[in-house]
Protein backbone atom coordinates (compact mmCIF):
# COMPACT_ATOMS: atom_id res chain seq x y z
CA UNK A 1 0.00 0.00 0.00
CA UNK A 2 1.12 3.71 -0.82
CA UNK A 3 0.69 6.11 2.35
CA UNK A 4 -0.80 9.50 0.33
CA UNK A 5 -1.83 11.60 4.07
CA UNK A 6 -2.23 10.69 7.48
CA UNK A 7 -2.96 12.83 10.55
CA UNK A 8 -4.45 13.01 13.86
CA UNK A 9 -8.37 13.71 14.75
CA UNK A 10 -8.99 15.90 17.17
CA UNK A 11 -11.75 17.30 18.66
CA UNK A 12 -14.15 17.84 21.70
CA UNK A 13 -16.01 14.57 20.91
CA UNK A 14 -13.84 12.49 18.80
CA UNK A 15 -10.07 11.63 19.14
CA UNK A 16 -7.48 8.97 16.95
CA UNK A 17 -5.77 8.82 13.88
CA UNK A 18 -6.29 8.85 10.16
CA UNK A 19 -4.30 7.14 7.28
CA UNK A 20 -5.02 7.49 3.56
CA UNK A 21 -3.74 4.84 1.33
CA UNK A 22 -4.02 3.76 -2.12
CA UNK A 23 -4.43 -0.39 -1.71
CA UNK A 24 -3.44 -3.52 -4.05
CA UNK A 25 -6.73 -2.50 -6.07
CA UNK A 26 -5.85 1.20 -7.20
CA UNK A 27 -8.30 2.14 -4.88
CA UNK A 28 -7.91 5.17 -1.93
CA UNK A 29 -9.09 4.34 1.36
CA UNK A 30 -9.59 6.21 4.71
CA UNK A 31 -8.36 3.68 7.33
CA UNK A 32 -8.99 5.26 11.10
CA UNK A 33 -7.41 3.59 13.94
CA UNK A 34 -7.86 4.15 17.78
CA UNK A 35 -11.06 5.80 17.05
CA UNK A 36 -13.19 7.29 19.82
CA UNK A 37 -16.03 9.00 19.37
CA UNK A 38 -18.60 10.52 22.39
CA UNK A 39 -21.48 7.95 22.76
CA UNK A 40 -24.78 8.66 22.11
CA UNK A 41 -25.02 10.57 19.03
CA UNK A 42 -27.18 9.13 15.62
CA UNK A 43 -25.92 8.71 12.81
CA UNK A 44 -22.21 9.58 13.04
CA UNK A 45 -20.63 10.49 9.71
CA UNK A 46 -16.46 10.61 8.38
CA UNK A 47 -16.77 14.07 5.83
CA UNK A 48 -13.68 14.75 3.58
CA UNK A 49 -13.25 18.45 3.42
CA UNK A 50 -10.66 20.39 1.03
CA UNK A 51 -10.40 23.41 4.43
CA UNK A 52 -7.38 21.79 6.84
CA UNK A 53 -9.37 23.19 9.41
CA UNK A 54 -12.19 20.82 9.14
CA UNK A 55 -14.90 23.09 7.80
CA UNK A 56 -18.13 21.26 6.42
CA UNK A 57 -19.62 23.89 4.28
CA UNK A 58 -20.25 23.87 0.81
CA UNK A 59 -17.62 21.19 -0.62
CA UNK A 60 -17.58 18.74 2.51
CA UNK A 61 -18.20 14.99 0.60
CA UNK A 62 -19.63 12.71 3.10
CA UNK A 63 -17.18 9.38 2.99
CA UNK A 64 -19.92 6.88 5.05
CA UNK A 65 -21.26 6.15 8.48
CA UNK A 66 -19.16 5.40 11.86
CA UNK A 67 -21.08 2.79 13.69
CA UNK A 68 -20.19 2.86 17.24
CA UNK A 69 -18.15 0.26 19.32
CA UNK A 70 -15.39 -0.17 16.54
CA UNK A 71 -11.97 1.98 17.00
CA UNK A 72 -11.05 0.42 13.38
CA UNK A 73 -13.13 1.95 10.08
CA UNK A 74 -12.09 1.79 6.73
CA UNK A 75 -13.42 3.48 4.17
CA UNK A 76 -13.21 4.34 0.22
CA UNK A 77 -12.91 7.38 -0.61
CA UNK A 78 -14.97 8.53 -4.13
CA UNK A 79 -12.51 7.55 -7.41
CA UNK A 80 -13.79 11.00 -9.33
CA UNK A 81 -12.81 12.64 -5.75
CA UNK A 82 -9.49 14.77 -6.75
CA UNK A 83 -7.35 14.23 -3.50
CA UNK A 84 -6.68 17.74 -3.77
CA UNK A 85 -10.11 18.50 -2.15
CA UNK A 86 -8.97 16.32 0.62
CA UNK A 87 -7.22 18.10 2.88
CA UNK A 88 -8.42 16.95 6.60
CA UNK A 89 -11.56 14.32 7.73
CA UNK A 90 -14.09 15.29 9.70
CA UNK A 91 -15.86 13.32 12.04
CA UNK A 92 -19.75 14.71 11.91
CA UNK A 93 -23.72 14.10 13.06
CA UNK A 94 -25.52 14.79 10.28
CA UNK A 95 -28.47 14.14 12.33
CA UNK A 96 -27.97 17.43 14.38
CA UNK A 97 -24.91 19.08 12.66
CA UNK A 98 -23.01 18.75 15.38
CA UNK A 99 -19.02 18.91 14.71
CA UNK A 100 -17.39 16.04 16.75
CA UNK A 101 -13.81 16.67 16.14
CA UNK A 102 -11.04 16.48 12.74
CA UNK A 103 -7.90 15.91 11.48
CA UNK A 104 -5.36 17.96 9.15
CA UNK A 105 -3.85 15.86 6.96
CA UNK A 106 -0.57 15.98 5.84
CA UNK A 107 0.47 14.72 2.44
CA UNK A 108 3.32 11.76 2.64
CA UNK A 109 5.58 13.52 0.59
CA UNK A 110 5.49 16.56 2.62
Amino acid sequence: MQLLASGVIAGPEAHGSVSITVDQDGRRVVKLTDLWVAPGAPDVRLLVSADPMGATTGDAVDVGPLPYGRSEHILELPSDLPLSRVRSVVIYCSVYSVYFGHAELRLADQ
